[in-house]
């Protein structure tokens, strides 16, 4: 069984467990009790005081079996030091795993905080920092400044910068500078700069440049450079932060190339940066080949961005097949991506199964992005209710929207309840929004 296929099975829920600890950033062995103590988080709330869900040497031994020839999913370290896979991990990552989708549990955090030691402190905090769990990093982080670690301080600072208390951030950030931390100096500078302080944040930037070759420094001094049109030093900073392997600078070049007219150079950049790691890369030279006429290097890139998970892609491409009237290669662009889960492809999917006259297919559609909260689905929710007929659910979708921020959903609204004489002429368009009575209805 895969880890992550934990219902009503202790053995998979202890294996799932073993994975959410090297998630949050537990990457030493694990001890049998660290793993007894969280594994019933992974069976239903039903299951976990069930008779046969208690004996956990009994689901731990299933956990570390190999089954049907193949390779356990909880490695053996020794008699009480177990590991989860690389393979399960790497599950988690690309998204086959169920866990992909879920959230480490709290008892894992709380475990892991537990039992950490300096060597992990660091790698705890930044795991959390990247799950969201800002609390869990801080108090990670801070165990590690009282190591004296600099990394921890460093990345102390980077969370109260997030919780928006820089009189902290710049104090943690100014310590590890002066451990010699540069990823510190870095972070401070643009603590500076976000603060207005361009001059001290240009000093630590072109120090980082000059003195370390420092690549992130070298592509902000480009973005400084921008931002006073001195398209010289733009272009300096770009290409050597660019030549240095870092690939946002390869796609601020080569976008600054292509505003110079130098797309061939231009292009050579969007690919190198594409093959680096950045699938947009791939988009923008769609967007570039779309300008000069185009369409089939435009569809080639848009295509590969798409298939290296760059989401807008799959609406670039649509909109392209549209334009070439290829209307079922677009449908399907879009049917992919909704499936996936990407709203504004089921946006899209719906606004052309309604022009094609497939409206129950696109009422599927517009349903499905609305209550994913897309303020453009409930509009056009409502407006199809209407036409059919269905004016107290359109009224409801068109509210929402409008709440939302969507203008054209009040006025449809506002339309919809003149028509229904609920207001006047002398009335304001918005004075119904926020009355009681949509509250209940």
């Amino acid at each position: 069984m895969a880890a992550g296929s934990y219902d009503h099975n202790p053995g998979s829920a202890i294996i799932s467990a073993a994975v959410d600890f090297r998630r949050a950033g537990y990457g030493k062995p694990l001890k049998a009790e660290m793993l007894s103590r969280v594994y019933k988080e992974y069976l239903p709330m039903r299951a976990r005081h069930h008779p046969d869900n208690q004996d956990f040497q009994r689901h731990l031994s299933w956990a570390c079996s190999r089954v049907a020839g193949a390779s356990s999913c909880l490695s053996v370290v020794d008699e009480d030091s177990f590991v989860a896979p690389d393979y399960l991990i790497h599950q988690t990552i690309v998204g086959s795993s169920p866990l992909a989708a879920k959230p480490i549990k709290d008892a894992v955090w709380s475990v892991a905080l537990e039992v950490s030691g300096p060597e992990t402190y660091f790698t705890l905090g930044a795991a959390a920092h990247y799950h969201g769990q800002l609390s869990v990093a801080e108090r990670a982080f801070r165990k590690g400044v009282d190591e004296e670690d600099p990394y921890c301080l460093n990345g102390l600072g980077v969370v109260f910068v997030e919780l928006g208390n820089l009189d902290l951030a710049t104090r943690y950030l100014r310590e590890a500078e002066a451990r010699g931390l540069l990823e510190a100096k870095f972070n401070l500078a643009n603590v500076e700069w976000s603060a207005g302080d361009e001059e001290s944040a240009h000093e630590r930037f072109l120090e980082l440049a000059k003195s370390h070759e420092f690549p992130p420094a070298m592509m902000n001094l480009g973005l400084m450079a921008a931002r006073h049109d001195e398209v010289d030093q733009e272009e300096h900073w770009y290409r050597l932060a660019a030549e240095l392997g870092h690939p946002p600078a390869m796609h601020n070049l080569a976008i600054l190339l292509d505003r110079q007219g130098d797309f061939q150079e231009a292009e050579r950049w969007y690919r190198k940066a594409y093959s680096s790691g950045l699938a947009g890369s791939m988009a923008a030279l769609g967007v570039c080949f779309e300008d000069r006429g185009d369409a089939q290097g435009a569809e080639a890139a848009y295509s590969a961005s798409m298939h290296a998970g760059f989401r807008p892609a799959i609406l670039a491409l649509g909109l392209l097949l549209q334009r070439q009237g290829a209307i079922a290669r677009a449908e399907a662009v879009y049917r992919a991506g909704a499936v996936a889960g990407y709203v504004p492809a089921m946006v899209n999917l719906a606004l052309l199964l309604s022009g094609t006259g497939e409206v129950d297919q696109a009422e599927i559609w517009y349903r499905r992005a609305a209550e994913a909260g897309s303020p453009e689905a409930m509009n056009s929710l409502g407006i199809l209710l209407e036409d059919n007929g269905n004016q107290g659910e359109a009224e409801k979708w068109f509210l929402q929207a409008g709440r939302a921020g969507h203008v054209e959903a009040l006025l449809n609204r506002s339309e919809l309840e003149r028509r229904l004489g609920r207001i006047n002429n002398d009335e304001s368009w918005w004075s119904p929004l926020f009355e009681p009575r949509d509250e209940t209805e």
